[in-house]
């Protein structure tokens, strides 16, 4: 399943958001497998399995930032993908926990609410 992103971002761990220090608005990138998952935040494309997902997080500001920031389970560096639609976000924040990654008390409740609001 291939994420419409506006932009993809590389970051660190110990920043804050919304500080980075990569960006990609040309060709940004989330493509989820069946046991991995491909993205490009900054110029290379990468890929994590789901087992080295350490967490799922969300940053949302207003309308037009939806971004999902994956931390992974060794290094410093995260990726950040900002979604065209909130509505997808939150399809692709269920196929990770579908898939055994844990999210963040903040993502679970985005997520809860969106489901609630939707039905």
């Amino acid at each position: 399943m291939k994420a419409d992103l506006l932009a993809g971002y590389g970051s660190f761990k110990f920043l804050p958001m919304p500080i980075v220090f990569s960006t990609n608005n040309a060709n940004p990138k989330l493509i989820l497998f069946d046991n991995h998952i491909k993205y490009r935040g900054g110029f290379t494309t990468n890929e994590l399995k789901y087992t080295d997902i350490d967490k799922v997080d969300v940053y949302l500001f207003r309308e037009s930032t939806n971004n999902i920031v994956i931390y992974k389970k060794t290094g410093l560096s995260t990726f950040i993908g900002n979604f065209t639609s909130r509505k997808q976000l939150m399809e692709f924040l269920k196929i990770f926990k579908e898939k055994g990654c844990e999210l963040t008390n903040k993502a679970e409740n985005e997520l809860n609410k969106y489901f609630d609001f939707a039905l």
